[in-house]
């Protein structure tokens, strides 16, 4: 052996504690076989010691050994880039002679590590929990959205049903026939329009509609758009926000009138609201009407929304997005001049100027429906023709 180290020998464990440079022993060999040695531990790092015991103990074909590297008062980043330097360069050595170069961490190294290994566990498990949890949040809401949309979907194909039967059974051609330039056919959306008004018709369908719900006041129409559902209207204006037309709790609520106007004996502003919901369902296509393909198609200007007692055919002269505000909303005004100011507001906020003159003595209705956070799609429209039908 051609070189030599000063070394001392704790039970099977050879220790190198002295200064790397003053290096004498004779044969590592025979001090590995005659003690059992099965460890050798280097207390004063320094790569070249490291290396020259490893190549010491590959002259001599020594094998199952292990080569511990003490931590403390030693260049840790050091010490571990020069362990995966020499597992690379004599990695068939080590494989076959299996030899293991480990090191030895100091307490205070292992509390500071464990510490830190607590903390990222911890924050681990924390983000394993959010992301398991999110997914399980957004999946059973999903699943809850998906049996509410299901019973939306249910409830107008009960409607729809109800009308084809009314369809089927009233004559097309009735002493009540009036010749007005819209259908009432609340189902049937794409029918060719200017067909005459059947309202026997009309009567059953609002008749089969009350003895579901009590609650229904109306029916809404818009063309070119997915709303067209009958109206409710409740005691307060939560209630249908979060119940469907059959009084189930659901998400989708339903299309409902402001519980302070009265649908018969019309408010100067009546107020309607609905979710507007990704499926298109209830006041979801609302923001269609705000492509102006839609909103400059004349045809889509005029739309229905009709009561028991009354036919009404409303004319669209403001659309506009507004930040959550409640001064859109007032249904009565103490003067013909605190309406024509509110009509000025209204009309002026439009993003397209219809060129519509409302009047102070007009009845407007407005859909209100939330866009995103905070934000509100409202359409104001003027009541052009009202045909009482009792």
């Amino acid at each position: 052996m051609n070189t030599n180290i000063s070394f001392q020998i704790i039970g099977n464990v050879i220790v190198i504690s002295n200064n790397p440079d003053n290096i004498s022993i004779n044969s590592l060999k025979e001090i590995i076989d005659s003690n059992n040695i099965n460890k050798i531990k280097i207390i004063n790092y320094s790569d070249n010691l490291l290396e020259k015991v490893l190549r010491e103990l590959i002259i001599d074909n020594i094998s199952n050994i292990i080569i511990e590297v003490n931590e403390g008062n030693n260049d840790l980043k050091k010490i571990e880039k020069d362990i995966r330097s020499l597992n690379k360069n004599y990695s068939k050595y080590i494989k076959e002679y299996k030899v293991k170069i480990i090191i030895h961490y100091s307490n205070e190294y292992k509390y500071n590590n464990f510490l830190k290994e607590i903390n990222f566990k911890l924050l681990t498990s924390i983000i394993i929990f959010i992301i398991v949890f999110s997914s399980l949040y957004i999946g059973i809401n999903y699943y809850k959205q998906y049996l509410d949309v299901n019973k939306i979907n249910s409830t107008m194909k009960n409607i729809e049903n109800i009308y084809n039967k009314i369809d089927n059974t009233t004559s097309t051609t009735t002493t009540n026939q009036l010749n007005v330039s819209t259908s009432i056919s609340p189902i049937k959306t794409t029918e060719v329009l200017n067909i005459p008004i059947n309202y026997l018709q009309y009567n059953r369908m609002f008749d089969e509609l009350t003895k579901l719900n009590s609650d229904t006041i109306g029916w809404i129409r818009i063309n070119n758009t997915k709303i067209n559902y009958p109206v409710v209207q409740y005691k307060d204006n939560k209630y249908y926000l979060n119940h469907d037309f059959n009084k189930d709790k659901n998400k989708l609520g339903w299309i409902f009138m402001d519980y302070r106007n009265n649908p018969d004996n019309l408010d100067y502003n009546t107020i309607i609201y609905g979710h507007n919901m990704r499926q298109g369902l209830m006041f979801g296509t609302i923001k269609n009407m705000f492509n102006k393909s839609w909103y400059t198609n004349n045809d889509n200007l005029t739309f229905e929304f009709s009561t028991d007692s009354n036919y009404r055919k409303w004319r669209i002269f403001s659309i506009y997005k507004i930040d959550e505000t409640s001064n859109y909303l007032k249904t009565n005004f103490d003067s013909k001049q605190e309406y024509k100011n509110f009509i000025n507001i209204i009309t002026n906020r439009s993003v397209f100027d219809f060129n519509y003159v409302v009047e102070d003595d007009d009845k407007i209705i407005t859909l209100s429906t939330c866009y995103g956070n905070g934000v509100r799609h409202v359409i104001h429209a003027v009541l052009i023709e009202d045909l009482i039908k009792k």
